[in-house]
């Protein structure tokens, strides 16, 4: 075959290799189809459905409640000077509502300080030792203010009308639910999650709050919504723990990252896997006692699943 004849071939073997790539993504395990339905190597929202098994609830450990405030000296004075401050400092700010004035060092205070840091571009642990007290411009006499909404978990747990309670661990990227037992509250369940990634400006909130009226958000398909799949207990505006099994990004369907459990990935929200958000989503009712500190978890995990819905611990 002569240069011209192969010349008049390459266009008709350009066309061909396109639309057998078109082929290719449609048919691709990874791809969505036109409802929006995503379909590959992870799992369906009927797969998670016949996958969950209601099992009976195991007490793995006593609660371990290891606050100490021993020489934190605290100055409800100080604290108002802060909130005021941060008011001045942060009017405007996305994310932001004004604070009350009221000397407590509460969530919303801690919640607060945290963006102010990211702001300032210090270090980001929601207290007020002399860095930020220094970046707000108040002397503190080598006093730091420290956040006092939760001296026990105990105490916050307590609160709870129903003997249920989750308590999530900022700085572990862990999660622990509870049930009083016998007058003694028991941990029953431990997961990995993933909360927000502050090192982009995205703070999961500290919460202490007893769970009222529609907190529940079920399984949704819906292209509105951009995301397929979803259990989610909602704790506060905005945010909540969930699962969703796909969503979009960019315009774009992609999976969740299984492997950003156990790390700062999310927006805000606390990440948790498609078949533990079913178990909070199935087990909390009205008056779980919901909190988030930052603290360690003192627990080894005990409910771990992977992309496959194998339990792996």
């Amino acid at each position: 075959m002569n240069n011209n004849g192969v010349k008049k071939w390459i266009p008709i073997v350009l066309v061909f290799l396109i639309i057998a790539a078109f082929v290719l993504v449609a048919i691709s395990p990874a791809s969505a189809t036109a409802e929006g339905k995503v379909k590959g190597k992870y799992p369906t929202v009927q797969e998670v459905l016949d996958a969950y098994e209601e099992e009976e609830e195991i007490v793995y450990y006593d609660l371990i409640d290891d606050w100490d405030d021993a020489g934190q000296e605290y100055d409800p004075e100080l604290v108002m000077k802060i909130q005021r401050r941060l008011n001045e400092e942060l009017k405007g700010v996305s994310g932001f509502s004004k604070l009350d004035v009221d000397g407590i060092f509460g969530p919303a205070t801690g919640n607060a300080v945290k963006l102010f840091q990211y702001r300032k571009k210090i270090t980001i642990d929601g207290k007020c030792g002399p860095d930020t007290l220094g970046k707000l411009r108040l002397s503190s006499n080598g006093v730091s203010a420290w956040p006092h909404y939760s001296p026990s978990i105990e105490t916050e747990l307590n609160k709870s009308t129903n003997g249920f309670g989750v308590c999530v661990y900022l700085k572990s990227n862990m999660a622990a639910f509870f049930r009083l037992i016998d007058g003694e509250w028991k941990v029953i369940r431990v997961i990995r999650c993933a909360t927000g990634n502050y090192k982009k400006g995205y703070f999961t909130n500290l919460v202490s709050k007893t769970l009222k009226g529609d907190f529940k958000h079920g399984y949704i398909t819906d292209k509105s919504h951009s995301y397929e799949g979803r259990w989610d207990v909602v704790f506060t505006a905005g945010d909540g723990m969930h699962a969703y099994l796909a969503h979009k990004r960019d315009g774009k369907w992609v999976f969740d990252d299984y492997d950003s459990l156990g790390t700062y990935a999310s927006h805000g929200c606390i990440r948790v896997h498609p078949l533990n958000a079913l178990w909070f989503y199935r087990t909390a009712t009205a008056g779980t006692q919901v909190i988030v500190i930052d603290r360690e978890c003192p627990y080894e995990v005990t409910h771990e699943y992977n992309s496959k819905l194998e339990r792996i611990n």
